[in-house]
């Protein structure tokens, strides 16, 4: 249901620009070779210096009262020197159906290999036709440290249910 979910169309290294999504906030948001769970780049927030607030986003296609899966695997790529980073996970429709703060876990290492990502999961219900998933990077404390989703899939779980 989503474009571009495992980061792997160019452009690479663009910040503010990732085929099949909207890049919001500052723009500082890229596709990177910082870790990855699929292919060999992820989407990287806060790129380049310690940014916060920067937003990707993609509208899909719903039906009313399906429920669907979200899937994602996301973490924490480099160094930081403040409090844990974290990303805001939303899923808007005619009203917010999800609002989820996560912290991805850490290796503490510049090293891609080495980026530890954790998956997520979890369900809505669509209550309008199009959707809208949107991630948002949360802390300061990254001049040396980012983080990084990747992996990302919408499906559906269940048969609409009727009105």
């Amino acid at each position: 249901m989503l474009i571009n979910g495992n980061f792997d169309m160019a452009p690479f290294e663009t910040a503010g620009a990732i085929s099949g999504w909207v890049v919001g906030g500052l723009g500082y948001i890229s596709e990177r070779q910082e870790g990855a769970t699929t292919g060999s780049y992820g989407a990287v927030f806060g790129d380049g210096g310690d940014f916060q607030g920067d937003t990707l986003s993609q509208s899909f296609a719903t039906v009313v009262g399906q429920t669907y899966t979200l899937d994602f695997d996301a973490g924490i790529a480099g160094v930081r020197s403040a409090s844990p980073l974290q990303l805001r996970v939303q899923v808007i429709g005619s009203a917010t159906l999800l609002d989820q703060t996560i912290t991805p876990p850490e290796a503490g290492s510049f090293d891609p290999s080495l980026t530890a990502f954790q998956h997520y999961q979890f369900t809505f219900t669509a209550n309008s036709t199009t959707t809208t998933l949107q991630f948002t990077d949360v802390g300061t404390g990254n001049a040396y440290a980012d983080q990084i989703v990747d992996t990302v899939s919408i499906a559906p779980t269940s048969s609409p249910t009727p009105p």
